[in-house]
């Protein structure tokens, strides 16, 4: 972080952009990540529910995980946004 603030206060855009490019691809490797957690927990889920088994700690793991990737999303549009503001 302190080197991003040292790289805006220098007026370096290129490499604000390239750190900035890191940060969001970042971001999305994880949201693809939690993506496909979510995914197989869903799975999960159903193939459970299936059996009669109780799923309600599964189905509480699976909100938390769209949480995170709720909270992933937003921070991908801030890093977005403030690069966009940082440009202007």
């Amino acid at each position: 972080m302190a080197s991003e603030v040292r790289t805006f206060i220098d007026g370096d855009a290129r490499s604000t952009s390239r750190s900035t490019a890191g940060q969001v691809a970042r971001i999305d490797r994880c949201i693809e990540g939690a993506r496909r957690h979510a995914d197989e927990q869903e799975a999960r889920i159903r193939a459970a529910a299936l059996a009669g088994c109780n799923t309600a700690l599964d189905e509480f793991d699976l909100q938390k995980t769209h949480l995170l990737l709720a909270i992933l999303r937003e921070g991908r549009e801030r890093v977005a946004q403030d690069h966009h503001l940082a440009c202007d």
